[in-house]
């Protein structure tokens, strides 16, 4: 297949993807028929063959050795696009491996499918990404693997939606992957997909064995963990609890109207008077002027300010027995938070009722050892990697255009931390600190250069920052995290170069700078030239200035993209993660954002 054959096969199989996400955005319920053509286009399983080599996990070892992507070659996209066409293509036995939890004495297992087998699973998941991404959009409350989305745009929707709420109900779903039921699954995709050869081929592909420890396993219930298609078709199957937590909004809703709750008037009210006075007072000179000025009128309007004022302060900012009942939801993969004002008697039975629909509808377990309901005011709610909280009063000065300083009060803030408990634990996973939490070599790191100790820390401390900087209400939280990680790097040169840490110091200085020549081959010419490289641990402020204007370049960009036009063709590739980066969040338990730290 020559160069220009691969590039107009790609440039079809693109503009019918195109037309399938906009036929399912106008029509959200719309039932897709004849995608197996689609799925067998060999435009389309060029495209994965592309998506997949680009991943480091390409040369994983597999059940054979044979099996890699090295042994690829064009005529295998022909006689896999010919196969799927007329049902004829089998699916393999996946290779299982145990891999260890992180900051957890425990066990999870990793399946690693064929190469050709992820070749087929990639082209199915880029089909029914166009299909579902318009149904994910209609509601927006899953961030979890999706396009465009990320922990950052769940925790956006969080300090949107979520302030001025009392209590947090936070949930976790037993073993997520394991047992999916295939048939609750199958039943869920015909609502959108009539084509049949598309579904049998799920079907087998779900209920493939299991290779381990040179033992053949049966698989009767699972979404396999490590393949590329077990996010998106997880998102779907949990797609039916946001739709529940949707039901139960409505139901609030009609509640609220049945009992004649409505959004709070008395502090408006008082808000009203004050700035319709306070107009008046400011023009009191050109009042003044005024023919039919009356003085005593005036007097009296002054007088209700201050009585004004003094009532404002004795009322409550909220009339709780006829406040509107509200619920903010948020998930991510298989962890998903809840705030409400709710009572708390009620939350203990929406936990219930929750806990409920999910055993006998979805066949999933709620981890009672991971679903709490938090007062925010008392403690602080977990969710992912963030600690979310209010306080009993806040209160903040303001200064005024004339220098007087103001005393400002506000009581139900929701405020951004770090989880301290889950960062630790991760640290002590990965050797960078102790059981009483003082930092101390990586073994891992001691046989490494010099030059790569410090890149290493380096980019966990940069990954770090970027991670937390950008929503934390006190970002000099991080300080503490930033020391561990310097003196780690530290003791790890020590430990490697046989020297004291102030000897260290003496040598490297304070940004711990490297120097070295670096040869930068050109690939065009065939030649290389020789440069000046250098590495370095950057000082705290230093870092933390980085990580900040490159938050508010980024910021900026997102605002001018926002004044430009769309067009259908951007439209598309935001929804469809294979234009961009196909294969960025393969593994709902690799990707997870601390994972890496």
């Amino acid at each position: 297949m020559s160069k220009l054959e691969q590039k107009i096969e790609k440039l079809e199989f693109k503009k019918k993807l195109e037309k399938l996400y906009i036929l399912n955005q106008k029509n959200v319920n719309k039932i897709n028929d004849n995608l197996i053509k689609i799925v067998a286009d060999p435009g389309l399983l060029l495209h994965a063959y592309g998506s997949i080599q680009a991943n480091k996990r390409s040369l994983t070892p597999r059940i054979s050795s044979k099996d890699t992507i090295n042994e690829f070659n064009p005529s295998l996209l022909n006689k896999i696009s010919k196969q799927i066409k007329e049902e004829t293509y089998k699916w393999k036995n996946r290779k299982q491996r145990m891999i260890p939890k992180p900051g957890v004495k425990k066990e999870r297992p990793l399946e690693i499918p064929t190469f050709t087998d992820e070749l087929v699973q990639e082209s199915i998941r880029i089909i029914l990404t166009a299909i579902y991404e318009p149904v994910f959009q209609s509601i927006e409350s899953n961030h979890g693997f999706r396009p465009k989305r990320s922990t950052h745009s769940a925790l956006n929707q969080i300090l949107m939606y979520s302030q001025g709420m009392e209590h947090a109900l936070e949930g976790d779903v037993t073993s997520a992957y394991n047992p999916v039921n295939h048939k609750k699954l199958l039943k869920l995709l015909k609502k959108k997909i009539s084509d049949k050869k598309l579904l049998k081929l799920i079907e087998i592909g779900l209920k493939t064995n299991i290779y381990f420890e040179k033992k053949t396993i049966v698989n009767l219930v699972d979404t396999p963990q490590g393949a590329i298609l077990s996010p998106i078709l997880f998102n779907i199957y949990m797609h039916e609890f946001d739709l529940e937590i949707e039901k139960i909004k409505k139901e609030l809703g009609e509640r609220n109207k049945k009992e004649n709750r409505k959004a709070n008037t008395i502090m408006r009210k008082t808000n009203t008077t004050r700035v319709r006075l306070k107009g008046r007072k400011n023009r009191l000179d050109s009042i003044k002027k005024e023919k039919h000025f009356d003085i005593r009128k005036f007097r009296k309007l002054l007088k209700q300010i201050e009585k004004d004022k003094k009532l404002q302060l004795t009322l409550p900012s909220k009339n709780k027995t006829k406040q509107l009942l509200k619920i903010s939801y948020c998930r991510y993969a298989d962890d998903w938070i809840l705030f409400t004002n709710l009572r708390k008697t009620e939350i203990e039975i929406l936990k219930k009722r929750l806990t409920k629909w999910l055993k006998d509808e979805l066949k999933f377990k709620l981890d009672q050892d991971k679903t709490y309901i938090t007062n925010l005011k008392k403690n602080k709610a977990k969710f992912l990697g963030f600690t979310l909280f209010t306080h009993k009063k806040n209160i903040s000065k303001v200064k005024h255009k004339t220098d007087r300083v103001f005393r400002k009060r506000s009581n139900e803030r929701l405020f951004v931390g770090i989880d301290h408990d889950r960062i630790k634990s991760r640290m002590i996973g990965l050797q960078m600190v102790n059981h009483k939490y003082q930092p101390r070599h990586v073994g891992l790191y001691c046989n490494l250069k010099p030059w790569d100790i410090i890149t290493k820390f380096s980019q966990k401390l940069i990954g770090f920052l970027n991670y937390y900087y950008s929503h934390l209400t006190y970002p000099s939280d991080l300080s503490a995290y930033y020391y561990i990680l310097r003196h780690a790097c530290l003791k790890t040169l020590s430990h490697r170069m046989k020297m004291s840490t102030s000897k260290i110091q003496k040598i490297y200085g304070d940004k711990m700078y490297i120097k070295k020549t670096v040869r930068m081959i050109d690939s065009k010419i065939d030649t290389y030239t020789i440069k000046e490289a250098y590495v370095k641990f950057p000082r705290y402020l230093e870092a933390m200035d980085a990580v900040g204007n490159r938050l508010a370049l980024e910021k900026e960009n997102k605002r001018k993209m926002k004044e430009e036009k769309i067009s259908a063709q951007n439209l598309i590739e935001e929804a469809t993660p294979t234009l961009i980066d196909p294969l960025s969040t393969v593994n709902i338990m690799i990707a997870a954002p601390l994972e890496q730290f």
